[in-house]
């Protein structure tokens, strides 16, 4: 009997194992001089998924053979979705690439900021297309503290002052 209910409870684990109801990416925002480096780390799995709905081609992130490609499709649905802004400009992110890392894709970008700006408005949608809840986690490293925060489908949008 005891048997019979751990082999039940595996099969209902592993049964869900590509499923999952809690999604989850990291931004890495690090302020260095007059530039906004930013570090993206979100599940492969989850953004091939959200790829392959978007460009209607399925988008395979650890095959280097068509990185560039790859790296195409993820710019394209990233830019629309990632903003960065202060109290007078949206800035410009330059998409620079990205890697595979285990299960995770890590993207990568900037932006020339301007220094003497005394807040920074991030406002993150990636994977919040409607059928599952998505946490974005903004971290921003200003070079003396670092200070989190999460955009959500309800609340897209997070400020950081710079004082």
């Amino acid at each position: 009997m005891r048997h019979t209910l751990i082999i039940s409870a595996f099969i209902s684990l592993t049964m869900g194992i590509n499923k999952h109801d809690f999604h989850v990416s990291i931004a890495d925002l690090y302020l260095k001089d007059d530039t906004i480096q930013v570090a993206i780390k979100i599940f492969t799995h989850d953004l091939e998924e959200t790829l392959k709905e978007t460009t209607g081609n399925a988008v395979f992130l650890d095959n280097t053979s068509d990185k560039a490609a790859a790296f195409k499709a993820i710019k394209n649905y990233c830019e629309p979705r990632l903003t960065i802004a202060n109290a007078s400009i949206k800035y410009e992110l330059t998409w620079v690439g990205h890697e595979y890392e285990d299960d995770v894709t890590w993207i990568y970008a900037y932006a020339i900021r301007e220094p003497e700006s005394s807040f920074l408005s991030v406002k993150n949608t990636l994977l919040q297309h409607g059928h599952h809840p998505q946490h974005n986690m903004v971290h921003l490293n200003n070079g003396y503290e670092i200070e989190s925060k999460i955009c959500t489908t309800e609340k897209p949008e997070v400020r950081f002052s710079l004082n």
